[in-house]
């Protein structure tokens, strides 16, 4: 009868539609898994924090335009939204990036790439309790560095990102895992794979290359199309959302860290879990 009754108040909760909320909807990547969360029955509402007005209409979506993102801890909407749905939004996605830093300096992109990630999973923590949050990092991303003053005013160009890409991102992990969001899916891809090449001549020598080289190199490093890297984020988060509520409402401490291996695969991601 026990076993019984824990089976009902399973199936009783795992019926109960989730909200999200989403930082770089707009983005490619952030497009596609946008688009899955839409399609799937599992999200009944979807809060987008975007600069400016979008043209995608939907009765899921709930759109809340700030111009100026920094400002985000100020913001009515937002501060609107935590009076009415603080608790009840389960998940966050943050797929926020800039695509072409050249001619920025390292300091400009730090304030784009990490403070308004940071400033976002903070708000989502305190402001909304939210207990999920799915971040797009890169591959080798490097926790607990730091930058010089000369590398903080030095100008971008595409191969000076090389060298400091892995800390950017590395730097974005530490501030979510800072903001004290309990369960946490760290995605690491390499290389994207698009159906257009949006960058010209670079983009596709870069991307025949690589599907060429894929087989001679170690699998973290492998190319991934952005629609299977969109619908991996949108799996492991439907899996997470299963798994809280098989837990009965208890907070798990959990952090996956997802790569090329992991994509396609929802249950081999290595994490460390431990209730709280």
């Amino acid at each position: 009868l026990p076993n019984l009754f824990a089976l009902l108040l399973f199936i009783l909760t795992s019926s109960v539609a989730k909200e999200a909320i989403f930082l770089g909807s707009t983005g490619l990547v952030g497009g596609l898994l946008l688009q899955d969360l839409l399609a799937s029955s599992t999200w009944d509402k979807i809060h987008i924090v975007v600069r400016k007005p979008g043209t995608l209409k939907h009765d899921k979506i709930h759109e809340i335009v700030i111009s100026d993102l920094t400002t985000m801890a100020q913001n009515k909407a937002l501060l609107d939204l935590a009076e009415t749905r603080q608790g009840n939004v389960d998940a966050a996605f943050i797929t926020l990036g800039v695509n072409d830093p050249s001619g920025w300096t390292l300091q400009q992109m730090l304030d784009v790439e990490v403070k308004l990630p940071s400033l976002f999973a903070n708000y989502c923590h305190q402001k909304l309790g939210v207990k999920y949050v799915s971040l797009l990092s890169m591959v080798d991303a490097e926790r607990g560095q730091t930058f010089s003053d000369d590398e903080l005013a030095q100008t971008l160009s595409l191969w000076s990102l090389f060298s400091v890409a892995t800390r950017i991102k590395g730097a974005v992990e530490e501030a979510v895992v800072q903001s004290g969001i309990p369960s946490r899916s760290f995605f690491r891809p390499c290389n994207f794979e698009t159906d257009e090449y949006r960058y010209g001549t670079f983009d596709a020598m870069f991307q025949t290359l690589f599907r060429f080289i894929n087989w001679m190199i170690p699998s973290k490093y492998h190319s991934i199309h952005v629609k299977d890297l969109a619908h991996s984020m949108f799996r492991y988060a439907e899996k997470n959302m299963m798994e809280m509520d098989a837990n009965e409402g208890k907070i798990m401490e959990n952090e996956e860290i997802i790569t090329y291996t992991n994509f396609f695969e929802t249950n081999q991601a290595q994490g460390i879990q431990k209730e709280l």
